[in-house]
């Protein structure tokens, strides 16, 4: 089976990509204007706290994310398996290592087969990631005005963390529900035929 189209989850996914980008640069110069107070690594020492540099590169990363989701989402197919009774995990070692035990390789090693599906997937945990940290950095942009944002109160870099890492989680935990509607849907185009 071939994942060759972008349908309307995904699409609405890209969109909601693009919105949370637009909405961390219009939050963000609400607060900083100036980008004096900013305390993003990214922007006040790479980016020199210089707007225009802000803008580009943010447009720059989400057309590369979005470019390299539609690539790879054209070019994802599954391998076709003999045995078809197989648990989610196992089916995806099956696709990406050829050994139904081997799920867990995926931490330390890449792929020996189907690394367009691989991709594909990790594509999707970027996005997902890229939208939560995005709604959360909006968020807290939009209430710091009101004397709310916890990411103003030192030590700034726990909150980093955590909402970084609540970004990963997020990030694994949809792709494990979209590695399931794949599993799911594979299963029918297989009984279907």
């Amino acid at each position: 089976m071939k994942l060759n189209t972008v349908n309307a989850p995904d699409k609405a996914l890209l969109v909601l990509l693009v919105c949370t980008r637009i909405t961390d640069v219009v939050t963000t110069y609400i607060v900083t204007p100036d980008l004096m107070r900013e305390k993003n690594m990214l922007t006040v020492y790479v980016l020199h706290r210089n707007w225009l540099l802000v803008i580009a590169f943010q447009t720059l990363f989400t057309v590369c994310l979005i470019s390299l989701f539609i690539y790879v989402k054209k070019k994802a197919q599954f391998i076709p398996l003999e045995k078809k009774t197989l648990s989610i995990h196992s089916f995806f070692s099956m696709q990406f290592f050829c050994d139904e035990h081997s799920f867990h390789k995926l931490l330390l090693h890449s792929p020996v087969q189907n690394k367009p599906l691989y991709w594909y997937l990790a594509a999707y945990y970027g996005i997902v990631g890229m939208i939560t940290a995005g709604m959360m950095v909006s968020a807290g942009n939009i209430m710091g005005p009101a004397g709310l944002n916890l990411f103003w109160f030192p030590p700034y870099w726990i909150y980093r963390i955590v909402y970084i890492g609540i970004s990963l989680c997020m990030g694994g935990i949809m792709t494990e529900r979209h590695m399931q509607y794949l599993y799911s849907s594979c299963h029918a185009s297989d009984q279907a035929a």
